[in-house]
């Protein structure tokens, strides 16, 4: 996701786009994804299937979502190469419509938005999809708790103490969390603060109100100190490569493949104070989907993240790298953030610059 990042964060065309859909209110999110045919050409050149003269690729004998192959695209050098993207961006811009989140004049909005979907279409795929509304996943399961109830993710070491990681959506205010027995198993070291989205204010790329961050750390007692995982953070991952997840909700651990990169994302959060939903900005959510190959309109079908899963851990096949904890879902994705973030994160705000994932 490194190589899209950055190649999205320096176009134009991207960034307008969300910039200019965001205003609308129907609006929940804008992501982004290279676009399918381009995962298909990609992972076929990587296995050695050459174009032929009509510069189309040969995609007998390949698993076009092959796990071991790493889909960092060359967006700059390869993209330009293949025809049917020489003048278009070799993307899949993803616009997401939540018509729960808005009252009356819904087909106007949608109008809208599609009239600025067709203006951009000839520099760019677009596609645009209804989702519920997007939520912290808090909900029982393989359970900790504070202000409610989450997924413990995984653990940390700074040499001396070991903590656990979930979701500071989990935590709340409290200074302490709970198993699903209701057994203290630890206090609440450090747990990020999260911003609601002032009222008429919008999610934008570059928003002053985003968040950035979505997670508590929580200082072990012994005798809930699990055994050592031996992860690793890895920043290596792209859209399509399937990962595995064990969630609170969901169980598992099921596979999935990530998805897209989220430029703006809205996120409903239960204040533990007021017990009110708010509305927070998220700017750097990527997505993981289904195993299941695309239906229409290149949306994703089967097995899919629950509410509940939150603060779960995104792993590689053999659970031996660390991609992303979960945050969010919308019934039909989730969304993550990126494990070297939130590692910077837990070594910046903890005050323990060697903490490291066990």
């Amino acid at each position: 996701m490194r190589a899209l990042r950055e190649f999205v964060e320096n176009s134009e065309t991207c960034i307008s786009l969300a910039k200019e859909v965001s205003e609308i209110p129907l609006i929940q999110g804008v992501h982004v994804e290279p676009h399918p045919w381009l995962l298909r050409f990609w992972v076929a050149a990587r296995n050695g299937k050459y174009p032929r003269d009509d510069n189309s690729y040969r995609f007998d004998d390949i698993d076009i979502f092959d796990p071991t192959v790493d889909p960092e695209f060359d967006f700059h050098d390869f993209g330009p190469r293949l025809k049917d993207f020489s003048e278009r961006l070799p993307l899949l811009v993803r616009i997401h419509c939540a018509p729960e989140r808005v009252s009356g004049e819904v087909d106007d909005m949608r109008n809208r938005v599609g009239g600025i979907a067709n203006r951009f279409s000839d520099r760019v795929t677009v596609v645009v999809e209804d989702r519920a509304r997007c939520v912290a996943a808090i909900a029982p399961g393989d359970e900790v708790s504070g202000d409610g109830p989450g997924t413990f993710g995984g653990t940390f070491s700074d040499g001396t103490d070991v903590y656990g990681m979930t979701c500071a959506h989990v935590v709340g205010a409290a200074t302490s969390a709970m198993d699903a027995g209701g057994v203290l198993v630890g206090g609440v070291a450090q747990s990020s603060p999260l911003t609601p989205l002032p009222s008429g204010t919008l999610c934008q790329p570059g928003s002053q109100n985003g968040n950035d961050m979505d997670a508590a750390l929580i200082r072990l007692g012994p005798s809930h100190i699990p055994p050592v995982q031996g992860l690793q953070v890895s920043q290596s991952y792209g859209s399509g490569q399937r990962v595995d997840m064990a969630g609170a909700k969901s169980g598992g651990p099921h596979s999935y493949r990530f998805g897209s990169l989220g430029l703006t994302q809205l996120v409903d959060v239960v204040d533990p104070v007021t017990g009110q939903s708010q509305p927070h900005c998220f700017q750097n959510l990527s997505s993981i989907r289904s195993t299941s190959l695309w239906g229409g309109r290149w949306s994703p079908i089967g097995h899919r993240a629950r509410r509940g899963d939150s603060g779960a851990f995104i792993l590689n096949v053999t659970g031996t790298l660390w991609y992303g904890m979960l945050t969010a879902v919308d019934g039909t994705e989730g969304f993550f953030l990126d494990a070297s973030d939130v590692l910077s994160w837990a070594q910046g705000h903890s005050g323990l610059s060697n903490l490291q994932v066990r």
